[in-house]
């Protein structure tokens, strides 16, 4: 009996170790896969902010007489976020500014 219970035992260990093998194989699997696909969604994040960049830009062009925005030569690099997201601040201060202005000059008129 007891030569039965050593294989027994022998047999469960072996088992236990192939199952620890096995979840730690499926863990970097999992692993991998997550990272790609964290890597894939950053590249096409990236894309998106340039091509929205160049969209801003080609606005801003439109919109003023002469010259290039400032935020154009951002837009092929990576910090194409940080610019949209400048102008996108500059806007909204620039908007506050005018129309506290505005608000002064009504007061003014009347």
């Amino acid at each position: 009996m007891s030569h039965e219970a050593a294989d027994r035992l022998g047999e469960l260990i072996w088992r236990t170790i192939k199952i620890r093998i096995s979840l730690l194989a499926l863990g970097i699997i999992v692993l991998l896969v997550v990272w790609s696909s964290l890597l894939t969604g950053d590249q096409q994040a990236l894309e998106l902010d340039r091509t929205f960049c160049h969209q801003l830009s080609d606005d801003a062009k439109r919109d003023l007489p002469t010259g290039t925005p400032f935020w154009e030569l951002a837009c092929d690099t990576d910090s194409a976020r940080v610019s949209t997201e400048s102008s996108r601040y500059f806007a909204q201060a620039y908007s506050a500014i005018c129309g506290v202005w505005l608000r002064l000059l009504w007061f003014e008129v009347e």
